[in-house]
């Protein structure tokens, strides 16, 4: 009987890893981090996220992003994505900009001067709307989103921040205890 509970436990337990959102690697990513960058959010939601995040010990809070490895922010957008772009190039970034560099120094040549003349420049696309109460925490080097969470009932009134920054810290702490497992 001993060993048909230990089987079925094994199972149950084999059968949640796989039914949990941050099953297999992710867990371990998530893990992994140990310095965090606020992001400037809506409402100064970063500084009451600092304060919780410090208080609690669930990362060491950095203020030079170029120290993180991962970045809590309150929105994904476009203009997130270039700031990340601009602290943390990736190899192909750091690549693309090399030869726009040589391309420029090519410049002096007639036909590459026409060439130029007819790109067209893309305006970025920004969003309108805002998602207050999401928070995200994403992977510096892959840019991907390691932890989510969203806020009901999002209110900005002081009390209510530090409330709300509270819970956010406690939802991220406790994904972190079950990632250790």
């Amino acid at each position: 009987m001993d060993r048909l509970s230990l089987l079925l436990m094994g199972f149950c337990g084999l059968v949640s890893l796989f039914a949990h959102p941050l099953a297999g690697a992710d867990w371990e990513r998530l893990g992994r981090v140990q310095k965090v960058y606020l992001w400037p959010m809506s409402d100064s939601l970063d500084q009451f996220l600092a304060e919780q995040v410090a208080t609690e010990g669930v990362f060491d809070v950095v203020v030079d992003p170029k120290r993180a490895q991962a970045i809590l922010t309150d929105r994904i957008s476009s203009k997130f994505l270039e700031g990340m772009e601009e602290l943390f190039p990736t190899p192909e970034e750091i690549a693309e900009a090399t030869k726009e560099e040589e391309d420029e120094e090519g410049a002096d040549d007639p036909g590459s001067a026409l060439a130029g003349a007819y790109r067209v420049e893309r305006s970025p696309i920004y969003s309108a709307s805002r998602a207050e109460g999401a928070v995200f925490l994403v992977d510096v080097r892959t840019r991907e989103v390691l932890w989510s969470t969203f806020l009901k009932g999002y209110d900005t009134t002081p009390k209510a921040m530090h409330r709300q920054a509270r819970m956010v810290v406690m939802r991220l702490k406790k994904q972190l205890e079950v990632s250790s497992f």
